[in-house]
């Protein structure tokens, strides 16, 4: 079994890190591919998200290392798209992963990707009258009532998002 990381986020979205500076600790820890996944650009959220012009540079910044890490160790473009995001552009990357990060409720953003107090009180906005203080997992909590919102609106947002640097998975 190798360890591989293919949920790496940069400084292009939330990350800590440059992508030279995660693929040379990727290599330094004998990984034989790694994958960038920057979030997609959200204009109604845009602290954490890559706005076109730096998803420009993130791709090619990815491709460069592709090429020189190129016979050591395998390095993939992709992207985390958001289900609110727009998906013209997910050609441009070898890998797609699926997120939700927020849903929307009377127009506003409520963030489900967050810190727990943030996303305590969107649930409290979301499930108001609900008995759901005695739960003890919310799954799904959005419903039937979650869609997605124009590209181009503007949204209220209720989070004050936590930046985080991606998780760890091996294959």
């Amino acid at each position: 079994m190798s360890f591989n990381n293919f949920h790496m986020h940069t400084t292009y979205c939330d990350g800590a890190n440059t992508p030279k500076e995660m693929a040379e600790a990727a290599r330094a820890l004998g990984c034989r591919e790694i994958g960038f996944s920057g979030h997609s650009w959200l204009d109604f959220d845009p602290m954490w998200t890559m706005d076109p012009d730096a998803a420009a540079h993130y791709r090619e910044t990815v491709s460069a290392l592709k090429e020189e890490y190129a016979g050591e160790m395998k390095v993939f473009l992709g992207i985390e798209q958001d289900y609110c995001s727009d998906t013209d552009d997910l050609p441009n990357y070898d890998y797609v992963i699926g997120g939700v990060h927020c849903v929307f409720k009377d127009d506003n953003y409520i963030s489900v990707d967050c810190d727990a107090e943030t996303q305590r009180r969107g649930v409290e906005q979301w499930m108001a009258g609900t008995p759901w203080p005695l739960w003890k997992i919310i799954t799904h909590w959005w419903g039937t009532s979650m869609r997605r919102p124009a590209a181009t609106s503007s949204r209220t947002s209720t989070s004050s998002r936590s930046s985080s640097s991606g998780t760890t998975s091996s294959t």
